[in-house]
């Protein structure tokens, strides 16, 4: 559960009691509502890291491999890290639902196969009851991390934040508000800044220059940050 974690022992420790948490819960709702119950895939980097990539879900590539962004959109949002200056390895990266959300192909039977193996699996969106259920967990580990930085990838992770950091208020979509620095509460200096999500590009990949100008005031964030 904990074997992509590094750094403090202690961050570490208690991020493995949120995921377990998270585990039983959403293994109870699955089963409760007759769903497909996958692998999970947990955060992964350094735990004292002063930016936190946060996706949607895994999906087939990253339930295969145990750590997120591990598929198409995880070579393009490598590839673009470029123009914040980071590296990879300079990140801890994680999901809001920490689990394939997977269905069976129309016209499939259910399957024992492995989730990683099984074809006659596609993905499906969040409901938004996952969303709201994800979104209590995904503080906690926010609040356990304690970045400088949260990066939101795509609208699910926004919605999830929203959610658990400014309940009741009017939740924007990222077309609303990418690129914008928001402080959260509960944090002594840190900011959220909703991106779009890298596998918009495979369909829309006239948006890039979009994604790089956001990418570029991000990397200006944390040049400014560290002075």
């Amino acid at each position: 559960m904990t074997e992509n974690l590094t750094g403090n022992e202690s961050k570490i420790k208690n991020l493995e009691a949120v995921y377990s948490g998270y585990m039983a819960a959403a293994s109870s709702f699955l089963s409760d509502n007759d769903m497909f119950t996958p692998g999970f895939v947990w955060g992964c980097g350094d735990v004292s890291s002063d930016m936190v990539l946060i996706g949607e879900a895994p999906g087939k590539d990253e339930v295969e491999t145990g750590k997120p962004f591990s598929g198409k959109a995880g070579s393009i949002l490598n590839r673009l890290l470029y123009y914040t200056s980071c590296e990879r390895s300079d990140l801890f990266i994680t999901n809001t639902i920490k689990y394939r959300l997977a269905r069976q192909r129309a016209g499939s039977l259910p399957s024992m196969i492995p989730v990683c193996e099984n074809k006659s699996l596609s993905n499906r969106p969040a409901s938004s009851k996952e969303i709201l259920l994800a979104s209590s967990y995904l503080k906690e580990e926010l609040l356990i991390l304690n970045p400088r930085l949260i990066v939101t990838l795509g609208n699910t992770p926004l919605r999830a934040l929203c959610a658990g950091f400014f309940p009741g208020e009017k939740v924007k979509t990222v077309g609303e508000c990418r690129g914008e620095f928001v402080k959260l509460p509960g944090f002594k200096d840190t900011y959220l800044c909703p991106v779009f999500h890298p596998a918009s590009l495979i369909y829309n990949p006239s948006n890039e220059y979009i994604y790089i100008e956001d990418l570029k005031k991000i990397g200006e964030y944390l040049r400014n940050m560290s002075k």
